[in-house]
């Protein structure tokens, strides 16, 4: 229900950023700690923010391009859209205090390509939270909209990135267990793939660098740096799952699957799903 979904976000939202907020009030502005502390809540404190001074939310507005949330089990993406309306209250009230007035349409569409991730073991309620991301967006677009911007700007966001399929519950949660260490020269520093000369580190950042790339693509080039990605994906992806399936059964954990199953692009999700890796950035 929406009024679960709201609450569950405001609670877990707002007190966060409060906190960022305060902390740059106070490293960043010189503000003392008794100025932040009489104010009860983050619209409060932007609501006392100098209207004079456009550098202060400004600088609270790169705060919030910062903080990502990640919803490992999203479902149909409900409570990532209530997550998106408090991300957006806030926006708002920190561009009031500069005294502009963007397109609510560009300010949802830059929280959903930078503030959201989500994750859901079936395929179904991946593609109905990315739906659901979309239609909050168009909910906001006018007459005005269209005529005036141009369609890089109308573009639905690209968001194949920002919600994925996979199994939270199971995979490796950072690169340092990916690293085995040698030896003769104690290194961390392991290639993933035995014909690559790439470190873990090295082929993360490609990765997201890619990503960050495809967001603010639309079109052919869009989809051409997506199939890239989703390639080298199941590359490294059927990699990973041999590995993880030596770590699990180097545990003494028993699994009921070969090394050749997992290997093949139609494994059973009944056997292993998507044995996933969450990286250092979301995915």
């Amino acid at each position: 229900p929406d009024d679960i979904t709201q609450y569950t976000a405001k609670t877990n939202i707002q007190p966060v950023l409060f906190e960022r907020f305060k902390n740059v009030l106070v490293d960043k502005w010189g503000w003392r700690e008794g100025e932040v502390e009489q104010y009860d809540d983050i619209l409060e404190l932007i609501d006392g923010l100098s209207p004079g001074n456009e550098d202060i939310p400004k600088s609270l507005l790169n705060e919030v391009d910062e903080f990502y949330v990640l919803d490992p089990a999203c479902g149909s993406g409900h409570f990532l859209t209530s997550v998106m309306g408090e991300i957006l209250a806030i926006r708002e009230a920190l561009w009031d205090r500069c005294n502009e007035d963007p397109r609510t349409y560009s300010l949802k569409k830059n929280t959903v390509l930078h503030n959201l991730y989500g994750v859901e073991i079936v395929g179904s309620g991946v593609e109905i939270s990315k739906l659901r991301l979309w239609l909050s967006i168009m909910a906001d677009v006018s007459e005005d909209d269209i005529e005036q911007l141009e369609a890089g700007d109308l573009a639905l966001p690209n968001v194949a990135f920002n919600v994925r399929q996979g199994n939270s519950l199971v995979g490796y949660t950072n690169t340092n267990r990916l690293r085995e260490v040698d030896e003769e020269s104690g290194t961390q520093q392991q290639p993933l793939h035995e014909y690559s000369g790439e470190t873990i580190e090295e082929l993360v950042q490609e990765r997201q660098e890619k990503v960050n790339e495809y967001k603010d693509l639309y079109g052919a080039e869009a989809g051409r740096l997506e199939q890239e990605i989703q390639e080298a994906d199941e590359e490294y992806n059927q990699e990973l799952n041999e590995k993880l399936l030596r770590d699990f059964r180097d545990a003494g954990i028993t699994i009921d699957v070969e090394l050749d199953e997992i290997r093949s692009p139609g494994l059973d999700t009944d056997s292993i799903h998507k044995f996933g890796i969450r990286l250092s950035d979301p995915l």
